[in-house]
């Protein structure tokens, strides 16, 4: 009993021990509760990490501050013949294994603290089992923000990650130029009338995935993001 015992701590020190995931021992299986997004990986990462199947995770496990300062799994790159689109930004379970070179704590912190997981099951289920925007993690607007409130109108489609561990998962494809929109910003984003957008809270996610395709009005503020990039930190929705 005392083996037993000892060998499910280990587990669960190397992987992170937290709520969204049950480990089985006798059939060394993981069931992962999370949000699938895209992998983030560039093509020459892939290669380097022997990641080229890596086109999607699953991650949003909560509180990724502390999970990143307690070096905790923040995400699984997952190896499936079965990952379709309509998957996106969806909440899911997820059951599979994690290969024995991805349970290598400096692996995964060189993969963006990220593991492997090759699917036996995936299966939606009810938004309200993730956490992937918690209440700890709105503060806006950032220190030193000088910029108004603005109120956006747009269409919202899917992005793609630029990276792992950034989450510009959605965009807003803008009604009118930014310039008519908020002529006293000095600093406009992309051009192209597209800005990435970014819920503070888990009820906007679910509000965005539901409206995917979709026009609406949203408030927030310009934050400065991923590479001297620009997104909107959305604060309320204006249906």
């Amino acid at each position: 009993m005392k083996k037993i015992i000892i060998l499910i701590i280990a587990a669960c020190s190397i992987l992170g021990a937290s709520s969204w995931f049950i480990w089985s021992m006798r059939k060394n299986q993981v069931i992962i509760t999370g949000v699938i997004r895209t992998s983030g990986l560039l093509d020459e990462e892939k290669q380097t990490r022997e990641l080229t199947f890596a086109n999607y995770q699953v991650t949003g496990f909560g509180d990724y501050d502390r999970a990143y300062q307690e070096e905790q799994i923040m995400g699984y790159y997952l190896v499936s013949d079965n990952m379709k689109d309509d998957l996106m930004g969806k909440c899911t379970r997820i059951t599979g294994s994690v290969p024995e070179e991805w349970k290598n704590k400096d692996k995964i912190r060189e993969a963006y603290g990220r593991s492997v997981l090759s699917v036996k099951s995936i299966k939606t289920i009810d938004y309200s089992n993730c956490n992937p925007y918690p209440d700890s993690l709105r503060q806006w607007p950032q220190q030193g923000n000088n910029l108004a409130k603005l109120i956006l109108q747009g269409i919202v489609v899917r992005g793609a990650r630029p990276a792992p561990d950034i989450g510009y998962d959605y965009l807003l494809k803008l009604s009118e130029s930014f310039e008519k929109l908020s002529p006293n910003v000095e600093n406009f984003p992309d051009k192209t009338g597209m800005i990435d957008i970014i819920p503070t809270i888990n009820d906007q996610w679910i509000f965005l995935e539901n409206n995917i395709g979709k026009e609406i009005s949203l408030e927030g503020y310009l934050e400065w993001g991923y590479a001297e990039s620009q997104y909107f930190s959305i604060i309320n929705i204006k249906k």
